[in-house]
């Protein structure tokens, strides 16, 4: 418990930091910049990038065949993109196996004696942590390059014996979640998803890793940076927009005047108890948001640790609650949904220690 402790105080430090704290983008050549009145450049325009992705990346995975997706970042050359797309099939293999979830929440409130005003803050913590084994191996099955340089990778995941060798880790995961939620006349959400990935000492000659994350606010406001193989990604000052590949009979019905919904995202609705984040900065920042946060969010904790606290000072009284809890999960991808620039990621999720403490 000490050891996350001091993980969550690294975590806080670390967002406090990254609020305040401006990282120099790379500015995509080809986007618009405006012009000041005195002939100076005060803001740049994003590009919009639209990308038309294969039908099998909203096919269903499961079936007799374990399939999981990777997608690289956007604006990446071939073998680039190719590598960190199979790094990022291998994360989510990994949270296939066995995955640690631990989590802290506090919620205060406070409220005056004679007032209706009630001030509340709610800020939960989740760390993630699994490990993958030499007994787990991806085959690249197939992948495909979008007009915006991601590069999306289809791939098989492959067991091998159960022998001690093949138990010895070859890539590790750690994640962090941070969500505060303030509520002051109207609302404010936080929320913060940072990984690392990195591959494990006597493992196989896989030297790939990553370090990612994501900060958003009220879902809207979005910044996204990271490393791969120790090189900070480039992030163009672009905005992304997809559509899947229709039947026939529907192209036919957007060419004669649908034109609009062809960048609308997948035909349908949003699947019932799926996340879905927002697609406008790439796949994988909501992808791999969605995934972790359903990983986090959707288990019934049902024998968690808490603690209360309540004072009344000067005609106010406060209360505050403080919740914690670690279980172990296994998350299986069974199909991606594309709906109104938003990904939901489909996702079965078994937990390995019901009742246990």
């Amino acid at each position: 418990m000490r050891s996350f402790s001091l993980f969550f105080l690294w975590s806080l430090i670390s967002l406090f930091s990254s609020v305040f704290t401006v990282n120099p983008q790379e500015r995509r050549p080809t986007s618009t910049t405006n012009k000041s009145p005195a002939g100076g450049e005060y803001m740049q325009i994003p590009t919009t990038v639209k990308s038309l992705l294969p039908k099998e990346f909203c096919s269903p995975l499961s079936g007799d065949n374990a399939l999981v997706i990777g997608v690289s970042d956007p604006g990446r050359d071939s073998v680039t993109g190719r590598r960190e797309a199979l790094l990022r099939a291998y994360i989510v293999a990994s949270l296939r196996e066995r995955v640690k979830v631990s989590m802290v929440s506090d919620y205060f409130t406070s409220a005056g004696a004679k007032s209706s005003l009630v001030v509340s803050r709610y800020e939960e913590m989740y760390y993630i942590e699994s490990e993958l084994s030499r007994e787990v191996s991806l085959r690249p099955l197939s992948s495909y390059t979008l007009s915006s340089g991601e590069t999306i990778l289809f791939a098989e995941v492959i067991r091998g014996n159960n022998s001690k060798e093949s138990a010895k880790s070859i890539y590790r995961f750690e994640c962090s979640l941070y969500h505060i939620e303030n509520t002051l006349e109207r609302g404010q959400h936080v929320y913060k998803t940072k990984y690392r990935f990195y591959p494990q000492k006597g493992g196989l000659k896989m030297q790939d890793r990553e370090d990612f994350e994501v900060y958003s606010i009220n879902n809207l406001w979005y910044t996204v940076s990271g490393e791969f193989n120790g090189e900070v990604s480039a992030r163009e000052n672009s905005k992304y927009f997809y559509a899947t590949q229709r039947s026939s009979q529907e192209q036919v019905a957007a060419n004669d005047g649908a034109v609009g919904a062809a960048i609308d995202g997948a035909v349908g609705a949003a699947p019932d108890g799926a996340i879905g984040v927002s697609t406008v900065e790439g796949l994988w920042p909501a992808y791999v948001s969605a995934l972790l946060w359903q990983i986090a969010g959707v288990l019934d904790y049902g024998n968690p640790t808490v603690s209360q606290v309540t004072d009344s000072h000067k005609n106010r009284i406060r209360n505050l609650s403080r919740s914690a809890e670690c279980n172990f999960v296994k998350a299986e991808v069974l199909k991606l949904t594309l709906f109104k620039e938003r990904l939901y990621p489909v996702v079965k999720i078994d937990q390995l220690n019901p009742g246990e403490r």
